[in-house]
């Protein structure tokens, strides 16, 4: 959607591991994972300022 830099897509697999989801749906096969939350809003937040979001 325009304006929107992120978004939530869930679906549901056999197995919990990254893997099996992109084993279900193919679009994940270029995402990167994040194991911690800190990091993750660490590089959502260098993002949205590089976007001048905030």
């Amino acid at each position: 959607m325009p304006g929107y830099l992120y978004g939530i897509h869930s679906l549901k697999t056999a197995r919990p591991d990254f893997q099996a989801v992109q084993e279900r749906d193919p679009y994940f096969n270029d995402f990167e994972v994040f194991e911690d939350l800190d990091d993750f809003l660490d590089v959502v937040y260098q993002l949205a300022l590089q976007a001048n979001a905030l």
